[in-house]
């Protein structure tokens, strides 16, 4: 008798979804700071700034049909929703509406989305260094929702210690952001005033070039601005502390790396607890005469 092969089964073959493109989709999601570009941190203490309120700008799409009845963005912490937030007046007028022969739904030009109550963000991890995600969600009259993920950002959090030699610029959500392990190396720094750190949610600060991330502090102390071989010695024994010099990545101050300056004089021969030559630290930069720019790594 001749063996017979077993027939091979042939596989089934799935049928592939067709998206359907009458479905409620966020298309387009761009958040921004307060000087409408993006936005890569949040702050999250409570503040007074903008009655209260931290701002987030951007401007979105959604595609679907029917009426768009809601939007909100969500701001997540450890897997956790933290809080909701509604559209403001202005940009609700806009989106929430029935969809067009177009099917779409847009803001083209960056304006204040949300308007996040500041005490709500005051839950989330002041001390440590934290990520968040903001996700956006839409619903329609069908009963359809919709989700878009922005991106993770980092926190920013208030500095609230007295020493301070300016606090203002309320227009751009104050002036006294940083990150929070940043915040916690400053304030135990002996001796000093402080001025601007970051403004809300970071990003660019006019007239400043960096003191986008929290990470850089305008510093003064009782005879800075003489910048002579006193005042080195006493930012050396401000900032050469074992147990945080490591922390510092770079100091500005307004000296010249040339023999005769009494700053330099001081400068050039000292070596940080670290192990790193001041003047490896320590960089001459003629606009910071009123005050010394530390950045800090964090």
């Amino acid at each position: 008798m001749t063996a017979t092969a077993a027939p091979t089964a042939t596989p089934t073959q799935s049928p592939t979804a067709t998206p359907d493109p009458d479905a409620l989709t966020i298309t387009e999601l761009v958040l921004n700071d307060i000087d409408d570009t993006s936005l890569r941190h949040l702050s999250v203490s409570e503040h007074p700034y903008s009655g209260g309120y931290t701002r987030v700008h951007g401007t979105l799409a959604i595609a679907g049909t029917g009426d768009l009845t809601d939007l909100m963005l969500e701001v997540v912490a450890s897997g956790e929703v933290v809080t909701t937030t509604s559209l403001t007046p202005q940009a609700r007028d806009i989106v929430i509406q029935p969809f067009g022969d177009d099917k779409r739904i847009a803001i083209t030009e960056s304006i204040v989305l949300f308007e996040i109550p500041s005490t709500e963000l005051q839950q989330i991890d002041q001390a440590s260094e934290s990520v968040v995600t903001l996700r956006v969600r839409a619903w329609s009259s069908g009963g359809e929702v919709a989700e878009r993920e922005y991106r993770d950002v980092l926190t920013l959090v208030r500095y609230t210690k007295a020493n301070r030699y300016f606090i203002g610029e309320e227009h751009q959500g104050g002036n006294d952001w940083v990150r929070p392990a940043v915040r916690a190396y400053v304030e135990q720094l002996e001796g000093v005033l402080a001025g601007d750190f970051s403004n809300m949610n970071g990003g660019p600060f006019p007239p400043h070039i960096s003191h986008q991330s929290g990470t850089d502090i305008d510093l003064w102390f009782d005879g800075y601005t003489n910048l002579d071989a006193a005042a080195a010695e006493r930012l050396l024994t401000i900032i050469d502390q074992p147990e945080h010099v490591t922390r510092i990545e770079a100091i500005f101050v307004a000296y010249e790396r040339v023999a005769g300056d009494p700053f330099w004089s001081v400068v050039q021969g000292f070596t940080l607890a670290d192990g790193r030559p001041a003047a490896a630290v320590i960089y001459p930069e003629p606009e910071h005469y009123t005050h010394f720019h530390l950045r800090v790594f964090y």
